[in-house]
């Protein structure tokens, strides 16, 4: 639908931005927030023969439409994700399999672009700083003032899941919401041979499921 265009941005309903934002102008071709974990669906073979990258979560993406090849995105549909009953999660899945071919990616920053999900598995200094984690769990977090500090200074916040619960306190404007911020980015690289391995198994339990 966009092919012709030089970027495009999706931004889910579940996104509030807070005031002005402008889009980097040395964006990498697939521009994308960093989930929790890697939440991705479908026949654990898809990261085992095809490149793939950590935590894609589609929520807020900025992306080059000529770098998404509609044949390739058709034939891991058709290997890899209509096998499944459940269907959740092989949306992130195709995007993770479309950054992984791309020569140039990168995450948002998480001081700037900001996912609240995953708050049972990261700290709010890992939600921060993008961390995504395979293990681990924290306590719920409760105390609105944790969620004051994460939100503070953000340009952008997604409220995936249990994130949501949020919205109606935190969906707030910047104090200096008028003011023009270049969201910044980090480059991020393909999953390794170990956690294309990691990758694998939890598609395999996740299907289980």
């Amino acid at each position: 639908m966009f092919s012709e265009e030089k970027r495009v941005l999706l931004v889910d309903s579940d996104v509030y931005v807070r005031g002005k934002v402008k889009m980097p102008v040395d964006a990498p071709s697939f521009l994308y927030v960093v989930a929790d974990i890697s939440g991705y669906r479908g026949r654990a073979l898809l990261p085992v023969f095809h490149p793939m990258v950590l935590g894609f979560n589609a929520g807020f993406v900025f992306w080059n439409p000529s770098k998404v090849e509609l044949d390739f995105l058709n034939k891991i549909t058709e290997d890899y994700l209509l096998q499944v009953q459940n269907e959740f999660w092989t949306e992130q899945a195709a995007w993770s399999a479309l950054a992984g071919r791309a020569d140039s990616k990168g995450a948002f920053n998480g001081r700037d672009v900001c996912n609240m999900g995953g708050l049972q598995k990261r700290s709010p200094q890992e939600v921060k700083e993008n961390v995504t984690k395979w293990f681990g769990r924290n306590d719920p977090v409760d105390d609105p003032s944790v969620i004051e500090k994460i939100v503070e200074g953000t340009s952008v916040v997604h409220f995936p899941g249990p994130g949501k619960r949020w919205i109606g306190d935190f969906a707030t404007p910047r104090d200096d919401a008028d003011q023009v911020r270049t969201l910044r980015w980090e480059p991020v690289e393909n999953a390794n041979f170990f956690e294309r391995g990691l990758l694998a198994l939890r598609m395999a339990w996740s299907n289980r499921q």
